[in-house]
């Protein structure tokens, strides 16, 4: 079943607030550990996503 998101809105937050002030919060190192590790499957999974929304446009 497809999830409606990618990072909690906690997970979000922190990199929010890295990104905004530098701030590196509690749990910042394992989620850039986690997204590290996974980055290459998430590309993918994104660049699937984005083909199949757009032969779906494309069809309607």
């Amino acid at each position: 079943m497809v999830r409606e998101y990618i990072l909690t809105d906690r997970e979000r937050g922190i990199l929010k607030r890295f990104l905004d002030s530098g701030e590196r919060l509690e749990g910042f190192a394992s989620i850039v550990w986690l997204l590290r590790r996974v980055e290459r499957r998430l590309k993918d999974d994104l660049e699937l996503i984005e083909a199949v929304l757009e032969r779906v446009k494309e069809q309607s």
